[in-house]
């Protein structure tokens, strides 16, 4: 029973189905057209479609270029006697497939910590914004948030921690999982390493150590709640604004862009109320958070999220006028297709970091790569 599990397991990629999905969506030319949704999320993110791009696998193995050439040879036995696990090593090479055309390499950056740095500039967070632009500036490992975040959360000295100590990879996970409100179950999406009792602390340590966070998502609720409340008003929190006016409440972010909710009204009572509003995330019309009710964590996730698109928009933008061809963009990363020896990560870098006149104090930087297949090797060009 134990080995009919195992190799259950093991025939289970889901990223070996990537590579038929690849396959079906190109075209005659080998080229996929379509495969992205402008808008595709509530705050104006792209989503994917046909083979989702945003979900590719990243390699595990050690020599990518290897196995590629093993896999590429179409001998099962083959690849079966270099790799013990030959359909895991099959996905491993499904973002390698895509490829720049003959003649022309694929160069691309992505932004560092982008929500995590904007969380920081719209809630005011200066001490996280500090250490962001030392960082940017020295490149010292131990001057990242996340080992600062994790120097905090254990109460000991700036400089303690370093990339490789256990304890930023602490931080970090403490950042992606409390920085919307989120708690236990949060935490538990990026790991099962610790008691529910230790990550109890680490909530009350992060947010200790982020006030100014913690008190943006009431601020962010209670400015939601009085839009609903006094339909018509402005009501200004910090970067962004909310006007309830018709059957939509709108936010509106820094750059002007606005995020529409329908059907807002207030639920609760006298002693606790949130904003309910309709969402169609399902594919239909209902009551949003199945009826709970907005609350900080979601408005500030909105905002963050809407402010990140926004700047990855301007950016791309910027990088196409430039004369660099776009075929590729996941999350905060912008791919193009360019004639071999056209620009560099230098530039690239530069006009996916050039800050917009409603963002100048907010710290951007980006790493950079080139190369002939779209397999995110390590970045050596970084600029804030």
């Amino acid at each position: 029973m134990r080995r009919v599990l195992e190799l259950r397991l093991r025939g289970a990629q889901a990223a070996t189905k990537k590579i038929n999905a690849l396959l079906a969506r190109a075209g005659a030319d080998d080229r996929i057209r379509g495969g992205f949704r402008y808008h595709g999320t509530a705050t104006g993110r792209w989503s994917g479609e046909g083979f989702q791009a945003q979900n590719l696998k990243r390699p595990v193995v050690n020599d990518l270029d290897a196995a590629i050439a093993a896999v590429a040879t179409g001998d099962y036995q083959h690849v079966r006697s270099l790799y013990p696990r030959p359909l895991a090593v099959v996905g491993d090479c499904s973002r390698a497939m895509i490829c720049a055309a003959p003649g022309k390499v694929l160069i691309g950056a992505d932004f560092s910590s982008i929500e995590s740095r904007v969380l920081a500039w719209v809630a005011g967070e200066e001490w996280k914004l500090d250490h962001y632009r030392r960082f940017d500036a020295t490149r010292d490992p131990r001057d990242e948030p996340y080992c600062e975040t994790a120097c905090r959360i254990f109460r000991v000295p700036s400089g303690t921690f370093s990339k490789d100590c256990p304890e930023r990879s602490i931080g970090k996970t403490c950042d992606l999982a409390f920085g919307y409100a989120g708690g236990i179950k949060a935490f538990r999406k990026f790991s099962d390493a610790f008691t529910d009792d230790e990550v109890k602390q680490f909530n009350k340590d992060w947010r200790a150590a982020h006030p100014n966070i913690k008190k943006l998502w009431y601020r962010l609720d209670r400015a939601a709640w009085t839009a609903v409340q006094q339909r018509g008003r402005v009501v200004r929190c910090g970067v962004v604004t909310f006007k309830c006016e018709g059957i939509f409440l709108q936010l509106t972010l820094p750059s002007g862009r606005k995020l529409s909710y329908p059907q807002p009204r207030i639920i609760g009572d006298e002693h606790e109320q949130h904003v309910l509003f309709a969402d169609n995330a399902a594919g239909q019309f209902s009551d949003c958070r199945h009826g709970q009710g907005a609350y900080g964590g979601l408005w500030t996730e909105n905002v963050v999220s809407g402010i990140a698109r926004d700047l990855l928009a301007d950016a791309m933008l910027r990088i196409e006028a430039a004369g660099y061809f776009i075929v590729l963009h996941v999350h905060d990363e912008v791919v193009a297709e360019v004639p071999e020896g056209f620009g560099s990560t230098d530039e690239f870098v530069r006009l996916m970091t050039r800050k917009p006149v409603w963002a100048l104090e907010l710290p951007i930087a980006a790493k950079a790569w080139v190369d002939k297949r779209y397999n995110k090797r390590e970045a050596p060009s970084y600029t804030g």
